[in-house]
Parts: C-alpha cells; sequence; structure tokens
C-alpha cells in the first residue's frame, strides 16, 4: 500500500542518513585509507541486512514478507551464480581447468560464498568433490587446490601471492583486475 510504501521507504532513508554521516567521518579520518573506506562502503547492504529484515518485517503483512523473503532469496542465488561464474573464468584463464575441475572449482566457489544458503537452487553444484574438498572447516582456497594438479596448484599459489583472483580494483583487497 502506499502507506506501506511511505514508511518503508522513511526507514530506509533514515538508515542511509545514518550511513552517510558515519561514511563522511570516515572520509575526514586521515587514519584510514581509501580502500578501506571503500570496502566498508561495499558492504554497508549486506551488513545491514538484518535491520532492513526487521523494518520490512514490521511493515508487511505475513503473505507480502513471505514474497519478499523469496525475491531476497532469488536476488542472492543470482548474485552467488554471477560472482562464482566470474571467479571461475579469471582462475581459468590462469589454470586452464578441465570441465571436470571446472563444474568442481564452481561448486566450491558457491558453497564457500558468504551468502550461500543450501536452499538456493543452482544447477552446477553437484561435481563430485573429494571428500578433503568437503571438510566443513577447509577455506575456499585449500578445497580448490584439492582439485588441482601439481602445475596448476603451483600456478594458482603463485596467483594467491599477488593478490588472488578477486574482481576488486585499487578501492578494494589491493587485488588486481581481471584473469
Amino acid at each position: 500500500s502506499d502507506t506501506q510504501t511511505e514508511s518503508i521507504k522513511s526507514k530506509m532513508v533514515s538508515m542511509v542518513k545514518e550511513e552517510t554521516k558515519r561514511f563522511q567521518s570516515q572520509l575526514d579520518d586521515e587514519n584510514r585509507s581509501f580502500g578501506e573506506i571503500m570496502e566498508s562502503q561495499g558492504e554497508f547492504w549486506s551488513q545491514n541486512e538484518p535491520k532492513i529484515n526487521e523494518i520490512m518485517r514490521a511493515e508487511l503483512n505475513d503473505d507480502q514478507y513471505a514474497t519478499y523473503e523469496r525475491e531476497q532469496l532469488v536476488e542472492k542465488t543470482s548474485r552467488v551464480q554471477r560472482q562464482a561464474t566470474s571467479e571461475l573464468d579469471r582462475i581459468n584463464k590462469s589454470l586452464e581447468l578441465s570441465e571436470e575441475q571446472e563444474d568442481q572449482v564452481f561448486g566450491i566457489l558457491v558453497q564457500k560464498s558468504s551468502e550461500y544458503d543450501e536452499s538456493m537452487a543452482i544447477e552446477g553444484i553437484e561435481a563430485t568433490l573429494p571428500e578433503s574438498a568437503n571438510a566443513e572447516d577447509i577455506t575456499k582456497e585449500d578445497a580448490i587446490r584439492s582439485v588441482l594438479n601439481a602445475e596448476q596448484t603451483e600456478k594458482y599459489n603463485e596467483r594467491l601471492e599477488k593478490g588472488g583472483f578477486g574482481r576488486r580494483g585499487q578501492w578494494g583487497r589491493g587485488r588486481g583486475f581481471g584473469g
């Protein structure tokens, strides 16, 4: 309804105004690098997801909120898939993975995403992984290493030492662009 829309908009604007004040104080802080500041801004929405969900829960009826949750899951699923595909492409450029390795690395990238949820319907994450890649406490990097051959592992490690396969540029975590 219009009333719901206005109330949600008002609460979101208030939240963003608070964040803008925080952002300005970070820009004024000479002890923080521009990269650190930009990275913290990129995390704003994910860090505030619980707060946003609270706003939506308070404003929407049960059916509306259920629809909202479904749409959020669809968006997250799409984002996780895009990020995994993009990172897989960068890894594959350097390591020339076999088709089986591509499937395995894609599955690892999806499942190790901070946004991954088991309820996500993502094709291509069924690849059989070595038992070590499925360990609960294994890092994404170690899981990927478990499906690489010795030469690929060496290239992978070298690339990680130089900043990795991330998509972030000078404002991110210091990683280079592309593959």
